[in-house]
């Protein structure tokens, strides 16, 4: 259960079908808590990771129907944070009004940065992470890229501004 509830946010995304509410359906007959469950994969946050948020949050860029931000090796140290994921933070980028694509940079050395692109679903952000040798399906994909981050971050969103301008011009 927490599985399919993380995997689909709660039920929110694309990958949420017939037979995954089915599925759901059945584990909570076996016993399966699903309001503990989903408090625990999608609600509860540490304190350090909540911490974490606010740097990247204080850093919230948008231009048009991209937005995005990034988490640096400081904001991690400062913030107590250990872990070296985003935290959940793109679920809540992906939850912006009028998001066409977030984008989230989070330095993971001096040399490499992971993107991860959130998708409001009308674009198949995918082939951009495939483009780079990352991967995910059309919501939500993401890439580790070599480089610093503030060249990455350049890099992907002249890339990324490219991309809705021609999914824009194909519509």
């Amino acid at each position: 259960m927490t599985g399919i509830l993380s995997d689909s946010i709660g039920f929110r995304t694309s990958n949420t079908t017939a037979e995954s509410l089915r599925l759901a359906a059945v584990l909570v007959d076996k016993g399966a808590n699903i309001n503990e469950l989903y408090n625990k994969a999608l609600l509860s946050r540490s304190y350090e990771a909540t911490k974490y948020w606010g740097f990247a949050l204080s850093r919230l860029q948008r231009e048009g129907g991209l937005v995005w931000t990034s988490l640096t090796l400081d904001d991690r140290k400062a913030s107590g944070y250990f872990g070296n994921d985003d935290a959940d933070l793109t679920n809540i980028l992906s939850s912006i009004d009028s998001f066409e694509v977030a984008v989230l940079f989070v330095e993971q050395s001096a040399e490499k940065t992971k993107v991860s692109w959130r998708s409001s679903g009308n674009l198949d952000i995918a082939e951009l992470a495939h483009r780079l040798g990352g991967g995910g399906h059309p919501a939500a994909a993401g890439a580790e890229l070599r480089g610093t981050l503030a060249e990455i971050q350049e890099n992907i969103l002249e890339i990324t501004k490219n991309y809705l301008s021609q999914s824009k011009s194909m519509l």
